[in-house]
């Protein structure tokens, strides 16, 4: 089960350094999928990430903290299927229109963080 939190850690490093290098590319790669496609299939990659996390979290030297990140993305999921009271599309127009490229490249240093603790966490 390592190879799961190899390519989700890879993954996550790859979108991170995206996010801190070419931050408006992204963004722009990220706007037909969150404003155009439906919330449901939108939800369903969270809620697979926060499965493949569960069923991970043995092969991680601290499966407490894999098992949250698993919480975590379910949560994600939940929130992008139910949609509270029109919050996700708020959400969305935040990250990708009003955030400031600043907060971006930090949200992308916050993720090659994790991602980079998710790999040396492998056993």
């Amino acid at each position: 089960m390592e190879w799961i939190l190899y390519v989700i850690s890879i993954l996550w490093l790859s979108v991170g350094v995206c996010l801190i290098l070419y931050t408006e590319e992204t963004r722009g790669g990220l706007r037909p999928l969150l404003r155009q496609a439906d919330p449901r299939l939108v939800g369903v990659l969270p809620a697979l990430f926060g499965l493949l996390f569960f069923v991970a979290a043995g092969a991680s030297h601290y499966p407490w903290f894999v098992r949250l990140l698993g919480i975590l993305a379910l949560s994600k999921a939940a929130f992008f299927v139910l949609d509270p009271k029109g919050l996700r599309r708020q959400v969305s127009d935040w990250f990708l229109d009003k955030m400031s490229e600043r907060a971006c490249r930090l949200w992308g240093i916050v993720t090659v963080i994790l991602a980079t603790a998710l790999f040396s966490w492998i056993r």
